[in-house]
C-alpha cells in the first residue's frame, strides 16, 4: 500500500514497484485515516507511508496501525511492515521507528534504494503479494 498526499509520488512509486514486482497488488491512499481504513480491509504486507500527510499524519497513522486495539480488531495487520518516507530529513527517523515503522527512506530517493528497501521488507515469511 502506498500512502502519500502527492499523487505524482504515489504514481511514481507504483510504477517502480510494478516494474520490479509485476504480480504485486497495490492500493493507494492520500491521507492517514483513509490509509488505516483501507489497510484494515485487506491487511497489506507492506505500507509505504509518507510522514507529512494532511489530517492524520504519518506518525499518527503508524502509531494507530501499531496500537494493540487496532491489531486486536484487525489481526492481519500484525504482520504488516511499514516503510516510512519523508522529505523532512533524517530528524524524523528515530521518532517513526520508535512508533513502530520497520524502515525509513528520505525523499528524494533513487529507484534502486526504494527497491532494495522494499525487497528487504517483503522477503519475510509473511509476504503474500499485497502492498
Amino acid at each position: 500500500m502506498i500512502v502519500d498526499d502527492e499523487t505524482h509520488i504515489r504514481h511514481l512509486i507504483r510504477a517502480i514497484l510494478q516494474k520490479h514486482f509485476p504480480d504485486i497488488f497495490i492500493e493507494e491512499a492520500g491521507e492517514g485515516f483513509h490509509a488505516g481504513w483501507i489497510a484494515s480491509g485487506f491487511g497489506p504486507d507492506l505500507i509505504i507511508l509518507d510522514l507529512n500527510l494532511p489530517g492524520l499524519n504519518g506518525f499518527q497513522a503508524c502509531q494507530f496501525i501499531r496500537s494493540l486495539e487496532f491489531i486486536k480488531n484487525f489481526p492481519a495487520l500484525q504482520r504488516t511492515r511499514i516503510l516510512a518516507i519523508t522529505g523532512s530529513g533524517n530528524e524524523s527517523r528515530d521518532q517513526i521507528l520508535n512508533l513502530g515503522a520497520d524502515d525509513f527512506l528520505t525523499k528524494p530517493f533513487n529507484n534502486e534504494t526504494l527497491i532494495r528497501k522494499v525487497e528487504t521488507q517483503i522477503h519475510g515469511p509473511h509476504f503474500t503479494g499485497q502492498a
